[in-house]
């Protein structure tokens, strides 16, 4: 049995994040970096990135949002969702 401060991590939880960025942009390659970094010093939360064109973004959130399966967190202008 353990103490009242011991804490068990029983499984990894995972963040999508989808950002809308210029593809091959030295700005893609930032959040991926930045991403390895979170994921290097906080084993038990995983950031699962994903840099995505300007053109799609839009609709493919539409289509995530509007069956449930959204990311976690999304980057996005707040006029493009309506």
């Amino acid at each position: 049995s353990g103490s009242g401060g011991d804490k068990q991590i029983l499984a990894s939880d995972t963040v999508s994040v989808w950002i809308n960025e210029l593809i091959g942009s030295p700005d893609e390659a930032h959040y991926y970096q930045l991403a390895g970094l979170w994921n290097a010093s906080h084993p038990d939360v995983h950031i699962k990135m994903a840099v995505m064109s300007h053109s799609g973004y839009q609709s493919k959130l539409r289509v995530a949002l509007a069956t449930g399966q959204p990311p976690d967190v999304y980057l996005s202008g707040y006029a493009d969702i309506d």
